[in-house]
């Protein structure tokens, strides 16, 4: 897998949410046009953690900085709070904004404690980790 392949959930979030912000930018007011591609931003690095998070999921592997791996139980877990966090964060916002503040706060911080469960879990894992493509011998 090449950076390309590996980048690309951003690169397709990117580039719906530009494309999308782009079909309404003439109703956007002059002053807010800078926050609307900064959007575009937040949810290219959404897409690219909902891939991360099914790596970890479903792959059950997590890259680690310096050529490792946390492999197995940890993996999962990892990207499964990561996939749950994103999650309930979203419908938290959606839920805000749709004037259910009490239930969309709810939900919201519970995305939040998930992803910082995610975090927590993927620093304690790191000790853990393998090196991928080691020689075996």
């Amino acid at each position: 897998m090449n950076a390309w392949t590996y980048y690309s959930p951003m690169w397709g979030g990117a580039l719906a949410a530009g494309v999308v912000y782009y079909n309404i930018l003439g109703t956007v007011p002059p002053g807010w046009r800078v926050l609307g591609w900064l959007a575009c931003l937040v949810v290219a690095l959404i897409c690219q953690m909902l891939m991360i998070g099914a790596q970890g999921a479903f792959g059950q592997v997590l890259p680690v900085i310096g050529g490792k791996s946390i492999r197995g139980s940890g993996a999962i877990l990892c990207g499964t709070l990561l996939l749950a966090g994103t999650g309930l964060a979203l419908v938290g916002l959606v839920l805000t904004y749709e004037a259910v503040t009490l239930g969309g706060r709810a939900v919201f911080i519970l995305g939040g404690a998930s992803l910082t469960a995610a975090l927590a879990a993927y620093f304690w894992n790191i000790p853990a980790a393998v090196r991928d493509f080691a020689d075996e011998k």
